[in-house]
């Protein structure tokens, strides 16, 4: 379970927040 929950807490938050604040930084 450790595999698996690196893998899907890393992709998951890393291009949550990432993408998230770009993305209203951007367009506002």
């Amino acid at each position: 379970y450790s595999l698996k929950t690196v893998l899907t807490t890393a992709p998951v938050q890393t291009t949550s927040p990432e993408t998230s604040p770009n993305a209203p930084k951007s367009s506002q």
